[in-house]
C-alpha cells in the first residue's frame, strides 16, 4: 500500500465514526435486527451497481443470509483496501465484496469457509498480440493487475513481471487497449462481465494451469458468534442448493 493510501485510510477512519449516524461506542452495538455489509460495488459479478442499487452474486448470499437469520442488510459501499480496517474498525459486520483468504487478511479478520472455488487466473492481451503460452513471456514486461485482489497477490510472487496495479476491472481494460500493459492477468470470472457487455474480439485469452482463487465472506474476529452463524447460514444454502442457483443466476 501506498503512502497516499495510508493517508487515504486514516481519514476514512476518522470519517468512519459518524458513518453510521451513532457513536464509536455504539457502533460496536449495532441494532440486533442490522447486518451492516461493507462491499466494493465495482467488481462485478459478485458486487457492482445495477441501476442505482448494489448487486451481485456476493450480494444475493448476504441478503439470503440476512433473511435466514431474521436481518435486514445495510450496505456501505467503499474502497476495498478499505473493508477490512472498517471491519476492523468495527464500522461494518461483514464483508461481502469477491474477497478470498489470504495468511495476511486471515491474520486480521475470520473468514467462512469459501462460497466459490476453483476460479481460475487469465492472461489477457489484445488479439494482435503473440499467444502467451507460459508466465516466463510476461517477464520484463509491464502486467495489469487490480490492487488488493488475489491476482496481484499471485504475480507478485513471480520475479520478472513489472506490475501497474488499478482499482477496477474496467480500468484495467481501458489501460490495456491503451498499450499501457503488454497483459491483464485477472480471475476468470472477473472478466466474464465485461466480455459479456462489451465482446472478447480484440482480445486474446490464456489460461494460467494450476492458477486460481476461492472467494469467502469476512467477519471480524471480534464476533466469533456471528462467525458461527453466518457459517452455519452458508453451510444451509450449500446443502438446499441455493448456493449451486445463485452461481447458475451469475454464470459462474
Amino acid at each position: 500500500m501506498k503512502t497516499s493510501h495510508y493517508v487515504s485510510l486514516f481519514i476514512f477512519i476518522i470519517a468512519g465514526i459518524g458513518l453510521w449516524n451513532y457513536p464509536d461506542s455504539q457502533q460496536q452495538r449495532a441494532p440486533k435486527n442490522i447486518l451492516r455489509v461493507g462491499t466494493n460495488a465495482e467488481y462485478p459479478p459478485f458486487s457492482l451497481k445495477k441501476d442505482g442499487k448494489i448487486v451481485g452474486f456476493d450480494i444475493d448470499i448476504v441478503k439470503d443470509i440476512a433473511k435466514r437469520m431474521g436481518k435486514t442488510v445495510v450496505f456501505a459501499n467503499m474502497d476495498f483496501d478499505m473493508l477490512i480496517p472498517q471491519l476492523q474498525f468495527g464500522a461494518i459486520d461483514i464483508v461481502a465484496a469477491g474477497i478470498s483468504e489470504t495468511p495476511e487478511r486471515a491474520n486480521q479478520v475470520s473468514f467462512t469457509t469459501p462460497h466459490l472455488c476453483n476460479d481460475p487466473f487469465l492472461i489477457v492481451t489484445l488479439a494482435n498480440k503473440p499467444p502467451v503460452t507460459s508466465i516466463g513471456q510476461l517477464i520484463g514486461k509491464k502486467i495489469i493487475v487490480n490492487q488488493g485482489f488475489t491476482a496481484e497477490l499471485y504475480m507478485q510472487q513471480i520475479p520478472g513481471p513489472i506490475l501497474q496495479a488499478l482499482p477496477t476491472v474496467a480500468d484495467a481494460f481501458v489501460a490495456l487497449e491503451q498499450g499501457k500493459g503488454y497483459a491483464f492477468v485477472t480471475a476468470a470470472s472477473a472478466v466474464t462481465p465485461y466480455f459479456k457487455k462489451y465482446g472478447k474480439d480484440k482480445f486474446r485469452v490464456s489460461r494460467i494451469p494450476g492458477s486460481g482463487e476461492s472467494y469467502n465472506l469476512a467477519i471480524s474476529r471480534k464476533n466469533p458468534t456471528l462467525l458461527k452463524k453466518v457459517q452455519e447460514t452458508l453451510n444451509s444454502m450449500k446443502k438446499d442448493g441455493t448456493l449451486t442457483k445463485l452461481q447458475n443466476k451469475w454464470e459462474l
